[in-house]
This record gives structure tokens, sequence and C-alpha cells, in this order.
């Protein structure tokens, strides 16, 4: 099998090379600009920091960190050479898309290698934890029990695994119909032993037991023509965050009433929200923008950040490339 038209073949996988064909167009005109380490400013304008950000850019095709202030920026993994950068003839070699960060190590998975991988924090002693995991788009952790969870989209499922990457596990299945095109990111929430995941074909949220237990429940319905992806769960104030990559909106859902609210949106931009993660202890959110625009051609892709009701909106990388995962560490 080419993995590369099996890739494109998934739907959410239409927007990542949709992504990587912007960033070549940007390399080519010269306006793809790659994160550029800048000396630590803990004490600047923004405040004292909080936490690092952890992403990965799947034109780059690296793992790169800042703190909360968008200041150390730097590579700390290079993942291969991806769609991006690849040579005319053979396959690519990396395509590193979720991430998640916790218990000291970082977790990205690759949806051209079709693995997980993990590291120390600072990108060293980097290790293959599982193989064959069949497009795996979201990750989560649930530290007090050890587990890694990601979505498998190729099969419509929820899989787990212990940290160190033994005993894998189907938790849900039959999640994306028969193309398996449904499923898209996933989150975890410890305390209260549900798994919460996006599904684009739906265009819902879910939620189910984490141990796969249980009914199936929609959290939250969007309108038509969303494309629900990346989510982010807020256990203790009880809410879930959801991006809308297209139409560039940023949703927030009660879990108890699941009434829903718009909290960020950008109606009169060209572009896309890509991947979201959330500094609770600060009350913060982070997430990938693109922008471009088409005569002349222009690309900018940051990382901003927000209150969790959508007020306070700043820029924090300016130049985050082409950003597929997105974790946050907390210092505090």
């Amino acid at each position: 099998m080419d993995p590369v038209k099996h890739v494109r073949g998934r739907v959410i996988f239409k927007n990542i090379i949709f992504a990587a064909a912007l960033g070549v167009i940007a390399i080519a005109f010269n306006v793809y600009a790659k994160p550029v380490l800048k000396e630590s400013d803990t004490n600047g304008p923004q405040g004292q920091q909080a936490g690092w950000i952890y992403w990965t850019d799947i034109v780059a095709n690296t793992v790169t960190r800042a703190d909360s202030n968008g200041v150390s920026v730097g590579v700390i993994i290079s993942t291969g050479k991806g769609p991006v950068g690849s040579p005319a003839r053979g396959l690519p070699e990396s395509g590193p898309i979720a991430i998640a960060v916790g218990g000291g190590k970082i977790y990205w998975s690759d949806f051209i290698k079709q693995t997980i991988s993990s590291a120390n924090l600072d990108g060293s002693k980097v290790k293959t934890i599982v193989r064959g995991v069949r497009d795996p788009f979201g990750l989560a952790l649930d530290l007090s029990r050890g587990k890694i969870y990601w979505t498998s989209q190729a099969i419509g499922a929820i899989r787990r695994a212990n940290l160190n990457g033994t005993k894998v596990e189907d938790v849900l299945t039959d999640l994306g119909g028969r193309s398996g095109a449904g499923i898209v990111d996933l989150d975890i929430d410890i305390d209260g032993g549900k798994v919460y995941w996006s599904d684009i074909r739906t265009r819902t949220i879910m939620r189910a037991n984490s141990d796969g237990t249980g009914l199936r429940e929609q959290v939250m319905a969007l309108p038509s023509g969303s494309r629900p992806q990346h989510i982010a769960v807020d256990p203790i104030r009880k809410k879930a965050y959801c991006a809308d990559y297209t139409a560039m909106i940023i949703y927030r859902v009660d879990l108890a009433s699941k009434e829903r609210e718009v909290i960020i949106s950008f109606p009169q931009e060209k572009g896309y929200i890509g991947a979201i993660a959330l500094d609770l202890k600060k009350g913060k959110i982070y997430f990938h923008h693109t922008v471009y625009t088409f005569k002349p051609f222009t690309m900018t892709m940051t990382i901003k950040r927000a209150n969790l009701d959508g007020t306070d909106l700043q820029t924090v990388v300016e130049s985050a490339g082409e950003v597929g995962g997105l974790a946050f560490q907390s210092l505090l």
C-alpha cells in the first residue's frame, strides 16, 4: 500500500495534505518562516512564565517548544524528511502530528511512520513505543493509570497502551463508519473517568467511559458545514473546547448543560484554526492560527493565546510553522 495515497484517502488527512501543500507554496514564495530561537525573557511585558508550549511542525518535521510567553523558541527534535522537503522520488520519511506532554516526557504520533514515540522534555532519548497505529491523529495521557490513548482514524477507533507502549488494546471501535474517517482528536477527563472525541463526519463532540464501557453520549453538535477537529477538556471548570478548522471558530461547551458558545472567531479571514491546548492553572487557551492571501501570496502561521472566555487575545509565537499538534506543560 502506498502510505501517501492511503493518508490522502482519509477526510482529516486531506486537510493535512492541504496544509502541507500551502507550506510548499510558502517555501516557494519565501514566506514560510521556521521558528526562530530567541533569548529567554520570562519577565517580559506579557508576564511571568507559566509553562512550556510544545508543538509538532508537519512541514519542517520537527518538535519545537517555547515558554508560555513565546520566547526561548527552539527545535528540540527533528523527526526526519516529511511531506514537504522530501526527495522527488520515494516516500516521505516522517509526518509528526499529535503531541502530548506529561510525566516528564513528550509523546507524539507520526502519520507517515504510523508510530507513537516518546522523548525527554529536552528532546533527548527519543524512542518509538508503538508501531502500526493506523492514522494516529489524536493523543491523550492518563498518567494516574499509566496509559496513553490515541485515535486510529483508519479503523475508526480509540486505542490505548501503557506509557512504555506495551499492552495495546481497543477502548472504543466503530467510531467512523466503514470509511474510518469520522473520529479525529480526543482528550481525557481523568477524574471524571471519561474520554471525549471529535467526529468530523457527524460534526459532533462525543464522550464515553474512558475504559470503553457505558453509553456513547453526544456532548455538542456543530452547525452544518463545520469541521470539528482538535478538542481540549477542562475538567476543573467542566468545559470542553473545539476548533472548527475551516470556519475559524473555537467553541466552548458546558459539559453538564451541553450549551455551546463561540468564544473566538475570525469571520473576515481566510485560513484555519488548528491545534489547541489549555493552561488550566492560568485559565488560558493556546491555539494555532493560519491566515493566507493569494494576491500577492502571503501566509502567516502563529500560535495565539486568550483567556478561556476568548478575551485578551494575543499572539505568542510569530512564526510557528505548520502546527500539527499542540500541548502545554505547566510549571506552576
